[in-house]
């Protein structure tokens, strides 16, 4: 890569204790586990131990300042103990069990994908990222 990288700190912001799912549902926000870039200002974030996705609008301002719009909660089919969550090439929202020791997309179906597939899954984030740098 040509030139040099320098990450400084700018900000923090909080999660909110609550969420509210799709249906009304408040749902406590707790233990979050891995954050994914979905595009614009959504993310996605997983929580340790639970059936819950978050679905968050962060505006990151270009003085690095965080604003947390909104949080809402989504509910999977089923529990984990989920440690990362990543988005493929296709759009498909992947989670990694601790518990099961695998990346499993979260669907009704039982295929469950590979180690070597994750490298592509990196490539993505990989690209999001450089990509994200370009436009500052």
């Amino acid at each position: 890569m040509a030139g040099t990288v320098s990450i400084d700190y700018i900000d923090i912001a909080s999660l909110p204790d609550t969420a509210v799912d799709r249906h009304g549902d408040t749902l406590s926000v707790t233990g979050v586990s891995g954050l994914v870039w979905a595009g614009g200002d959504s993310w996605l974030a997983v929580m340790d131990n639970s059936d819950l996705v978050l679905h968050m609008d962060i505006d990151i301002a270009a003085d690095g300042s965080i604003d947390i719009e909104s949080v809402e909660g989504l509910r999977l089919q089923g529990w984990g103990d989920f440690e990362d969550i990543a988005i493929d090439a296709s759009g498909n929202i992947m989670l990694s069990d601790e518990g099961a020791q695998e990346i499993a997309p979260d669907s009704a179906s039982s295929e469950h994908l590979r180690p070597e597939a994750w490298q592509s899954w990196l490539r993505v984030a990989l690209e999001r990222w450089r990509h994200a740098l370009d436009r500052q």
